[in-house]
């Protein structure tokens, strides 16, 4: 991680339609010394933003509804050399774009996943 980092940020997307992704979750004010996050535990002076559900923090990305289908869910952590200016609440979309534009660096790791019934 680069020396200048001053906060990070973390999303899950459904990436499952790249034209049009699904914010599921953010945090970000997060200190880039944390080296983990506990379900459940809001990172010290860190925000959740609102989701693409209308709703503050994590929503679902409805796995349990895949059918037959699989969704691609994205965990991307962002390394920001300044604080953004985000806050709790605010629509998470503008958050992630302004997160997005202030990143000098990120990371990415993409899970695609299936109905566990579905025959293969």
């Amino acid at each position: 991680m680069s020396d200048d980092a001053q906060e990070l940020a973390v999303t899950l997307s459904d990436q499952t339609d790249p034209e049009n992704p699904l914010l599921v979750w953010m945090m970000g004010g997060i200190d880039p010394s944390v080296r983990s996050l506990d379900s459940g535990v809001m990172a010290v002076g860190g925000y959740e933003t609102l989701n693409d559900y209308g709703q503050p923090g994590w929503g679902s990305p409805c796995i349990e509804s895949l059918g037959a289908g699989e969704r691609d869910l994205q965990f991307r952590i962002y390394v920001m050399e300044s604080p953004t200016d985000v806050q709790a609440g605010d629509p998470g979309n503008e958050a992630w774009d302004t997160v997005t534009a202030a990143a000098i660096d990120s990371a990415t790791l993409l899970m695609r996943i299936g109905d566990p019934g579905a025959n293969p």
